[in-house]
């Protein structure tokens, strides 16, 4: 649309034309965002046993374009892995966007990401280790909530990825939170219950 002749309108109309052309995209990638979320709000608790190791490698599968061209390396050792009850495309989701974000918000030099799992009492907990630009105590619980985004410009994103992590471990039984402090890396970590006879 911008590029076709201008016909008579003016450098501002242009200007306000390319305003609008901008907030829809914007618009568009928020709604598409937003159904993942919508769907996880009305998931039923999980009822199927999951290879958290398959969830893992589908999720870094799924991001190899992006850890090539970020010169990243992505750590993790499946055999430390276990079987949860849980919903893989969730799973999958989860490991994702925390992986994706690891490479998003990447300090100067090449991303290193480490995904690891280990038993706690009766949970299990995974963590995603990254030496990117960190996180602010003072936004670790913002960070999680719909629409909330410490970086507006530089990093493109919708403020949705974060939330629905949360919604999913949530509806999985477990707890989602951040160790982070500016510049020293970021640390995400989650629970998910044993199963049984584990």
């Amino acid at each position: 649309l911008l590029s076709e002749p201008s016909d008579g309108l003016t450098e501002q109309y242009r200007q306000l034309l390319g305003y609008i052309v901008a907030a829809a995209k914007r618009m568009n990638s928020m709604l598409t965002d937003l159904l993942p979320y919508a769907r996880a709000l009305n998931e039923d608790p999980p009822a199927s046993s999951v290879a958290t190791s398959e969830a893992v490698e589908w999720a870094v599968n799924n991001l190899q374009s992006a850890i090539d061209s970020a010169g990243a390396s992505v750590d993790w050792n499946p055999a430390r892995f276990p079987i949860v009850m849980g919903n893989k495309i969730g799973l999958v989701t989860v490991f994702q966007n925390l992986v994706g974000n690891a490479l998003k918000y990447r300090s100067a030099g090449a991303p290193k990401v480490e995904i690891l799992a280990r038993r706690r009492d009766s949970f299990w907990v995974f963590q995603v280790k990254d030496n990117g630009i960190g996180i602010a105590p003072m936004y670790h619980q913002r960070i999680f909530t719909l629409f909330q985004r410490l970086h507006t410009v530089e990093y493109p994103g919708t403020g949705v990825g974060l939330a629905l992590c949360r919604r999913i471990v949530q509806a999985h039984g477990g707890e989602i939170w951040v160790e982070s402090d500016q510049g020293q890396g970021a640390t995400f970590s989650f629970t998910l219950p044993a199963m049984e006879g584990d």
